[in-house]
């Protein structure tokens, strides 16, 4: 075994801040020199943030839940099963998100009884309006990593940028989940633009400003007639092209 496939199976532990003291500052020691467990972490994050803003209790969709005992007993990379897993503990966190959310509506509504402060009032209404698109995001989340058609890909760091790293889990049916990690800083100016690579052309998905850190994280519904073979990241001019015209950054295949 690998220093880093030993390392990759803490990454979702580590998401969930289930580590003991030990591990974790071992993990946090490699966590700077690997980009896939970088990555691991970016995606067990990425559901934690996504389950406890679920707004219904109950159990989590069939195709999830199947997937997610599956990565328990069969044969898979060790990298995929580390990420399920990450789901699965995650998935612990609905019930209490749920339950949270449950009370935070209670109290809004009661303060919103108690006062006759419009200034109040208007902040509350935009603190419920913030959650409820974090709500609607989570749901677009859990819906695309539960689809019957989800395919995982892998976008590898090109010569232009060797360490960075990026996932993409597209369903035709639901969507498009993308997030990336150390990606390089923007010159002036500058925008990087993610592609779907079709047999025809590359089409536009999204155009991508990454934190301080390098990061960055979409989700998009599926666009109608494109069925990407590919996805890539470019940098381009502020605003976007019609087609890419720098070099590739982030790309991966089907």
């Amino acid at each position: 075994m690998t220093a880093h496939e030993q390392f990759a199976d803490l990454a979702g532990a580590y998401a969930l801040g289930a580590l003991d003291a030990a591990e974790r500052a071992a993990f946090e020691q490699h966590l700077p020199t690997c980009a896939e467990c970088q990555q691991l972490v970016a995606d067990a994050q990425l559901v934690m943030d996504a389950l406890p803003l679920t707004l219904t209790l109950g159990q989590p969709p069939a195709a999830l839940r199947n997937r997610i005992m599956m990565s328990g007993t069969a044969p898979v990379a060790a990298s995929t099963a580390s990420g399920w897993l990450a789901i699965a503990a995650t998935l612990l966190a609905v019930v209490a998100g749920g339950f949270a959310w449950t009370q935070y509506r209670q109290v809004a509504a009661s303060q919103v009884a108690a006062t006759q402060s419009q200034a109040q009032l208007e902040a509350l209404q935009a603190q419920l309006s913030a959650l409820q698109g974090q709500a609607d995001g989570a749901r677009q989340t859990i819906d695309i990593l539960a689809a019957d058609d989800v395919a995982r890909i892998e976008l590898k760091g090109q010569p232009a940028a060797p360490s960075s790293t990026g996932r993409a889990y597209w369903s035709a049916s639901r969507g498009l989940l993308f997030s990336a990690v150390n990606l390089p800083a923007l010159p002036q100016g500058r925008v990087y633009q993610l592609w779907y690579v079709t047999a025809a052309a590359p089409v536009s998905a999204a155009l991508v400003t990454p934190d301080a850190e390098g990061r960055y994280t979409l989700i998009a519904p599926s666009p109608a007639g494109v069925t990407p073979t590919a996805f890539a990241v470019t940098i381009e001019p502020a605003g976007g092209l019609p087609a890419p015209s720098g070099a590739f950054y982030l790309l991966g295949a089907f």
